[in-house]
């Protein structure tokens, strides 16, 4: 369950209250806390089960035009794995749209991520290898470009 928990957090962005310098981020993003945010689990028995989550937050900071940084995020427990799995994707600008993928391990889970931002919306994928809860997940959050 705590697998869940760690990759919805990955998955899903907010509106936040934001306070981060501008001089130390070329752009930043505020994604989530509404309604329309989603994110679906398969276990694995194949069971799709979806969520909806209203109260979480994330704010994303572009640091240079090949790297997005959690700045701040709700749930602060979680918010140092969280940093470190974003930190570990490799980036590309497409359009508007910065885009991340990696194979990410945190202790002996590996994990397919990726994760992709713009000015209106957020999506990230993870895929589980060898996870008993969960063995894929995808979330969809709405963004607002804050700068």
């Amino acid at each position: 369950m705590r697998f869940i928990n760690i990759i919805s957090l990955i998955t899903l962005s907010f509106l936040f209250c934001f306070s981060a310098s501008s001089q130390n981020y070329q752009a930043a993003w505020s994604c989530g806390k509404s309604l329309k945010d989603l994110f679906w689990t398969i276990n694995s028995n194949g069971e799709i089960i979806k969520n909806e989550d209203d109260t979480s937050e994330e704010v994303y900071g572009l640091v240079s035009n090949n790297k997005i940084e959690l700045i701040r995020m709700t749930e602060k427990d979680n918010f140092e794995l969280a940093s470190s799995i974003i930190e570990q994707l490799q980036w590309k600008k497409i359009g508007n749209t910065y885009i991340g993928n990696g194979v990410v391990t945190i202790a002996e889970q590996v994990l397919g991520v990726t994760f992709s931002i713009s000015d209106e919306q957020s999506v990230g994928t993870v895929l589980a290898i060898g996870n008993t809860d969960a063995v894929a997940m995808i979330g969809v959050d709405v963004c607002e470009r804050l700068y």
